[in-house]
């Protein structure tokens, strides 16, 4: 039993250094353009719609008023692709207000929190139709359960949108490439891939080796 506490305290360590890493604001509008593609202006307006994830830092510099956080990047990259899609800035909010939430925790229901998935090889996909908006919740599923998903929509009468987040947030995530912080993509038992993260050279991996029911995950605002 002690080893089973030693072994969750030295995870839950890792965890919190990787997620530091995450949410440290390091980066200029600069980084964002050549990550992101998104210009000045762009994020700025998207700013002050609240659309950043890790909340607010000002830089010192004149010139930037914000920096910007690998996890407020990939908030930036899902807003483009939802905005391409032409789906509203509003909607967008909502999402984020419920991505906020549970980016870094786990639910209620001990289900591993966002980005612990969205490291994880299974592909996570964000659901957006009206009765998600209505009723304010936005489901984020696990693509397993697609064709499940599917019987379902096609009793309900109600258009929706799937998104799949991994794509997203790799895209971003291997892109980082720090003296103090690296990511690489690697094949697990199944075949998948998973992210991993090294912080001071010390590889983690920050997907727990847990039993997980095929659920869908509703993040309420």
């Amino acid at each position: 039993m002690k080893k089973v506490k030693q072994a969750k305290e030295q995870f839950l360590q890792n965890y919190y250094k990787v997620i530091a890493k995450l949410k440290e604001h390091n980066m200029m509008f600069k980084d964002v353009k050549k990550i992101v593609g998104l210009t000045k202006p762009k994020v700025l307006y998207y700013v002050d719609k609240e659309l950043k994830l890790s909340g607010k830092e000002t830089s010192r510099k004149k010139h930037e008023r914000h920096l910007f956080s690998i996890v407020d990047l990939f908030g930036l990259a899902l807003v483009g692709e939802l905005r391409r899609i032409y789906i509203q800035t509003e909607v967008c909010r909502l999402l984020f207000r419920a991505f906020k939430r549970c980016l870094f925790e786990e639910d209620i229901d001990q289900r591993l929190s966002l980005i612990q998935e969205l490291s994880d090889s299974k592909s996570m996909i964000l659901l957006i139709n009206a009765a998600a908006l209505v009723y304010e919740y936005v489901p984020v599923l696990h693509e397993s359960l697609q064709d499940e998903l599917f019987e379902t929509l096609k009793k309900i009468d109600s258009p929706s949108i799937l998104i799949p987040l991994n794509p997203i947030y790799r895209f971003v995530v291997r892109q980082i490439k720090r003296d103090d912080f690296q990511v690489k993509l690697v094949k697990d038992i199944s075949g998948g891939e998973k992210v991993l993260y090294y912080v001071d050279g010390k590889e983690i991996d920050i997907v727990q080796p847990v039993k997980r029911e095929h659920t869908i995950r509703l993040l309420s605002p």
